[in-house]
């Protein structure tokens, strides 16, 4: 991970195209190393912070249960700001978001 953490760092504000055009010339046969890379890539395109990447490991009731908490004393407008940004950030899944209604959650 740290080597793909550093070649996205090496490679930050380059072009998409430019970026994979180095990674195959780098890490072509490095499968492993390339699907790294892609998700950092995906990530960082949809404003994925350490913490958040920190989240997403989490198992799929946890997730639900640090959402729920984040949404508990929101406002509605800043639920609804949370919970697309969750879900773009793929926090927020179809299978969190039934873990939340087993959970109890209710709009």
């Amino acid at each position: 991970f740290r080597a793909a953490r550093k070649f996205m760092d090496e490679h930050k504000g380059a072009a998409p195209d430019r970026i994979m055009e180095d990674l195959r010339l780098k890490h072509g046969g490095d499968r492993k190393m390339v699907e790294r890379v892609v998700d950092l890539f995906v990530a960082e395109r949809a404003g994925v912070s350490s913490q958040d990447r920190r989240i997403l490991n989490l198992p799929v009731e946890q997730r639900a249960q640090f959402v729920m908490k984040e949404l508990e004393s929101a406002s509605p407008e800043k639920k609804a700001q949370l919970l697309k940004a969750y879900s773009a950030k793929r926090i927020l899944t179809k299978s969190v978001a039934e873990e939340m209604v087993k959970l109890g959650f209710t709009k």
